[in-house]
């Protein structure tokens, strides 16, 4: 019998070591079903019971299983699940009340948990989005944080650090062919602004016996700048249910380019990883659609080896999502927690998301606003917060991405394929994973918390003056946009060698508080207070502060408007939500978990209120249900601590206790000047006056450019001013059939029948005696020109205003067509295209050229020419020539000579202009790379399978599928010129670059700064050509011409050559260079020594030199030379 135990004690685990390598999972023909059973259920006889079949353990997490069955049976099992469930909600409300009869003999009572398993594409990967057409001040790029010389070079310091990095490359033996430009490992141009990680390098911290697992969208592990690092027994393909993570799809290139960040190998391929000796594995789940079943099983796939999971994926980034993991996807998390590397805790890395263009905020993701999770944000390389990275009250810290014209210089799909366009907070992530890979390579017993600790004891704070910042108890400085600072990995892994390891955790929950109550509108906040005592925290066991969540519920018919602050005993504040505008949602919160890391090191004795606001006067309304405050920290006495039970369906369920509430004017505590993700509650008038001013001529400039221009004219790198034209000015042509009410047989456009310019032309046709549009206007005319005029002005501030109104409701009605049962959805396509939708019908479009019977219409709007009147002159002498002053030169008096274009009054406020000139350059680059990254994305989606929901349509039958081919392959072709145009455009920008390199190598003067290229990439690739030549680093670096002819020797002629090397001189004496050749003084005494001129050494030379001879006289065609003897 013990022996049958012990074998199946081993088969448990084998089957948990293993259980990740799940069977191959049939969604069209089966049901699935995630349960989770009594530590002494026997799951096989349960899901024999349920009619279903037992398809093994679900992950790592202990008691869960995974049944299946057929969809005929799918419906009865489902429902026996639910009066389960039904059952066990009466039995929690009911203490009394026993499970029945048949329940025990059916032994069902064992379920404690079930959810039936769907497939949906969970996660997006954080790619930085488009960037706005026009950013704040504080998100364009800033002039350069270095100071430059007169002549463009660089400066002294720059200079030193450019020399310490090829040293550094050349201790540490770095070949790799990128590194120069990685500079978010050592930054030679902006000083300060790196990782500051090749100190550690150089003490031998380079991440060996560590392993990161990176959870994306696959892994390149054929790459020569992965392989060797590649952690095959880590590694898992969920989406295809495969050994071998390798990318399938066009776009699976995200996870390769994160792993190359941690990991990167030092070879000759591409450049190195934060810590480049670690291991990397890959668990792929973003390429297809997946259950909350797979999710789990991959965030604790390998936990005992795989130390630490970068996560760079989240919920959409659209300023209007708000989801959190399930339940069972909670648990594995929390799993990980428990029981991951033994006990101290899988490392959870989450990057913080890039929706703060769109007003996003990172506490909207239940997976970054996890206590569980390290939530990174982006700066860019100049330390500069980036427009897309999400700020909140959740973010640990900050560190490098894209941004400021330059992304992260990583690996890519492909053996030797590297890229230069990572970014976004989706590579700011694995940055700390390395970071945090170098500190566990030197002290692995550190907990998940140790490590949290280390993150915001170490993090720097940067830009101390943008007013977000405020003391910590820690004596640190936190800000909702930046965290608690930039990471140094240098301090981090320094102080991680000496730090003390923190004690378990200890949590304490107060009871629910209900409040009940309206929510005012506008500077009126609803404010809700608990009081916390110190006898509270003692039996709960907690010591130290650390986190701090807040669980709500709030009703809103427009869940953007709310914005909630929570404010502790000691002052400080957190934002725990802010207002979004593109949030239309009519749900509010509910039991949604808001978490804030602004409070660490605090006291928790004291009184704790929450605020929500409702930030806009509208006629969406609120109210205030319940809430619930959470503290979690470090324990008091070790030893009477728990571990946390698994989160549970039931958590939620509560009792209520009386809040103390008020309704009164509420101080906001947000930043005076806010980013677009952390917007102040309330708005000013004035602001909001200028606010609305700026949009509507945005919004008119936009409109008034899109209908003069293509939209593949706008990914231009110049930039280009459109003349102003006058619309009464415009030649009015077209071939439509609608016809003019005056004159019956002219035909004008239909679009522009009912336009400013059409009917001003109608009025002038209408009066009875106008002259033609073409003929000038006379002496004779005048009168009659000057009525038409009266009557353009009355009719222009007429019809402009009419044509707007009638605009506004047909755009109306076309959203409303749209949104009451039309098929069409939104697109991606419709950024790109102006007439997006007419390009898309199928009705057929009239025709717009121009025929033989078309009538064009020219109307002159100039004023009247009034001739200049000549200035009479009293002395009669002099006459004014075209209204010019007279100068007298006997009044004339001496003055010292001025030189306008000084170089002292020039240089200054040129470079001014000059920086911003780059600057602007450098966004148009950016966003025109972007641009083209998501239009060969587009492409790719049109020539897939899914190419109707690329066009945006869906609901329609195969028939109506070919329709649609031809405009399928309208877009492809348009597509593909637009891509076509930016490949030239870039042929073009190298081609001048070369020109200029080529006329500063000729020009002797030296060149303007602007013109030399603005791209930091590019300077310290020549800089670093100019220190392995030895020369200072300048941009007149002169070129020795090469020689006409190729050197070969020193001789002039051949026979002079062979007659100095031979060994007979023939008492000639040999030039070279007109000079003779020193004779060499012991050339007869010289002897070879006996060891090697021998008897049989001897005779085998002689025995060769016979054996060439004859093979001289018998060949025919062999020249009759001497052999040398």
């Amino acid at each position: 019998m013990l022996l049958l135990l012990s074998a199946w004690a081993c088969l448990l685990l084998l089957s948990s070591h293993t259980n990740a390598q799940l069977a191959p999972r049939d969604y069209a023909a089966n049901d699935y079903f995630a349960v989770h059973l009594q530590p002494d259920a026997w799951p096989n006889e349960i899901a024999q019971r349920l009619g279903a079949r037992n398809e093994g353990p679900l992950g790592e997490l202990p008691d869960h299983y995974t049944f299946s069955c057929p969809k005929a049976a799918s419906e009865r099992v489902h429902q026996t699940l639910q009066d389960l469930k039904q059952r066990r909600r009466l039995l929690r409300g009911r203490h009394s009340v026993a499970p029945t009869v048949a329940e025990r003999s059916s032994g069902l009572d064992s379920v404690l948990w079930s959810d039936k398993q769907h497939l949906r594409r969970r996660h997006v990967k954080r790619i930085p989005p488009r960037p706005p057409p026009s950013l704040p001040r504080q998100h364009q790029a800033p002039p350069q944080s270095q100071p430059e010389q007169a002549d463009g070079q660089l400066d002294q310091a720059q200079q030193e650090a450019i020399q310490r990095l090829n040293a550094i490359a050349s201790q540490l033996n770095i070949q790799d062919p990128i590194f120069k430009q990685q500079w978010h490992l050592f930054n030679p141009l902006q000083l300060g602004h790196d990782l500051n990680v090749t100190g550690l390098w150089l003490e031998g911290i380079t991440g060996n016996g560590t392993i990161s697992a990176v959870v994306d969208d696959g892994l390149d592990m054929h790459s020569n700048d992965l392989k060797d690092n590649y952690f095959a027994d880590g590694s898992w393909d969920f989406n295809d249910n495969t050994a071998e993570p390798r990318p399938r799809l066009y776009d699976d290139k995200h996870g390769t380019r994160c792993a190359g960040e941690i990991a990167a190998v030092r070879n000759n391929a591409c450049g190195v990883g934060m810590a480049y000796d670690s291991r990397v594995a890959g668990i792929r789940i973003l390429s297809a659609p997946i259950s909350d079943e797979d999710e789990a099983s991959a965030v604790n796939y390998r936990m005992q080896d795989n130390q630490i999971y970068s996560c760079s994926w989240g919920p959409p980034d659209d300023g209007a999502t708000m989801d959190a993991p399930s339940l069972l996807i909670k648990r594995a998390i929390v799993n990980g927690i428990q029981r991951g590397r033994r006990g101290l805790g899988s490392v959870f890395v989450f990057a913080a998301g890039n929706g703060a263009s769109a007003g996003d905020n990172c506490n909207f993701d239940g997976y970054t606003n996890s206590i569980y999770s390290i939530t990174v944000g982006g700066i860019d390389r100049n330390g500069d917060h980036p427009y897309y990275s999400e700020a909140c009250s959740a973010q640990l810290v900050v560190t490098y991405s894209s941004g400021h014209g330059d992304a992260i210089h990583t690996t890519d799909v492909g053996k030797d394929k590297c890229s230069d366009g990572h970014g976004g907070t989706s590579a700011a992530g694995p940055l700390v994973v390395g970071t945090i890979a170098l500190a566990l390579s030197v002290r692995p017993e550190l907990s998940w918390r140790d490590l949290q600790y280390l993150c915001l004891h170490t993090a720097v704070p940067i830009h101390l003056d943008d007013g977000d910042w405020q003391d910590t108890a820690l004596g640190k400085k936190f800000s909702h946009t930046y965290g608690y600072g930039k990471v140094d990995a240098y301090a981090f892994v320094q102080a991680a060698k000496a730090w003390d390891l923190v004690k378990p955790q200890a949590w304490y929950h107060s009871a629910w508080i209900s409040v009940q109550h309206a929510i005012p509108q506008g500077d009126q906040g609803l404010a809700a207070s608990f009081h916390v005592t110190a006898d509270a925290l003692t039996a709960a066991n907690l010591d130290r502060l650390e986190h701090v969540t807040v669980t709500m519920n709030v009703n809103h018919t427009r869940r953007g408007d709310l914005s909630v602050e929570l404010r502790s005993p000691a002052g400080r504040t957190s934002h725990l939500s802010v207002s979004r505008p593109n949030d239309n949602e009519a749900s509010g919160y509910h039991d949604w978990n808001f978490m804030s890391v602004v409070h660490w090191g605090e006291t928790a004795v004291g009184t704790w209120t929450v605020i929500v606001k409702d930030t806009v006067d509208n006629d969406h309304t609120g109210r205030f249900i319940d809430w619930r405050l959470n503290l979690w920290g470090e324990c008091i006495d070790p030893s009477k601590q728990e571990l946390r039970p698994l989160p549970d369906e039931h958590d939620d369920d509560h009792d209520m206790a009386t809040a103390s509430v008020t309704t009164t004017s509420i101080d906001s505590a947000t930043p005076p000047t806010p980013l677009p993700a952390n917007p102040s509650d309330h708005i000013d008038p004035i602001g909001l006056i200028i606010a609305f001013c700026t949009g509507l001529a945005i919004y008119f400039l936009l409109r008034r450019r899109r209908s003069q221009s293509n939209a593949r004219d706008g990914y231009e790198f110049e930039m280009h001013h459109h003349e102003t034209v006058n619309p009464v000015q415009k030649m009015v042509a077209s071939s439509s059939l609608t016809r003019s009410p005056a004159h019956p047989t002219q035909a004008v456009p239909k679009e522009a029948a009912d336009s400013p310019e059409a009917n001003i032309g109608r009025l002038r046709s209408s009066l009875p005696d106008s002259p033609p549009p073409t003929q000038s206007s006379t002496p004779t005319g005048k009168p009659q020109y000057d009525q038409i005029r009266l009557i353009e002005e009355k009719a222009r501030n007429s019809i402009h205003v009419d044509y707007a109104s009638n605009s506004g409701s047909v755009a109306d009605e076309q959203r409303k067509l749209r949104k009451h049962g039309g098929t069409r959805l939104n697109t991606e396509l419709a950024q790109y295209f102006p007439n997006f939708h007419d390009m898309l019908s199928l009705e057929p479009q009239e025709p717009q050229s121009l025929t033989a019977k078309t009538t064009l219409v020219l109307l002159d709007d100039t004023p009247d020419y009034i001739p200049p009147v000549a200035r009479k002159d009293r002395f009669g002498a002099r006459k004014a020539l075209h209204d010019t002053t007279i100068i007298d030169l006997a009044l004339a008096q001496p003055v010292t000579a001025h030189d306008p274009m000084s170089e002292q009054i020039y240089d200054k406020i040129h470079r001014k202009h000059e920086r911003h000139e780059k600057q602007m350059k450098n966004g148009d680059r950016e966003r025109a790379q972007h641009e083209k990254y998501q239009l060969e994305r587009l492409l790719d989606e049109l020539r897939g399978p899914d190419w109707l929901r690329t066009l945006g349509i869906s609901g329609i039958t195969e028939t109506e599928k070919k329709r649609y081919e031809p405009k399928r392959q309208l877009f492809v072709r348009e597509t593909q010129a637009m891509i076509e145009k930016f490949k030239w455009w870039k042929e073009e920008e190298k081609r001048r670059r070369l020109e200029r390199q080529q006329e500063l190598r000729e020009e002797a003067a030296p060149p303007n700064s602007s013109e030399i290229d603005a791209l930091a990439a590019q300077q310290l690739l020549e800089e670093a050509k100019s220190a392995n030549r030895g020369k200072r680093t300048t941009a007149l670096d002169t070129v020795v011409p090469a020689p006409a002819t190729p050197f070969t020797s020193f001789f002039e002629k051949r026979h002079l050559r062979d007659a100095a090397v031979s060994g007979r001189q023939r008492s000639r004496t040999v030039l070279a260079f007109g000079y003779p050749l020193p004779e060499l003084e012991h050339d007869h005494d010289f002897a070879l020594p006996a060891t090697i001129l021998t008897d049989d050494a001897i005779k085998s030379s002689q025995r060769l030199r016979r054996r060439r001879r004859r093979d001289v006289d018998q060949s025919p065609r062999a020249a009759r030379s001497p052999v040398l003897s």
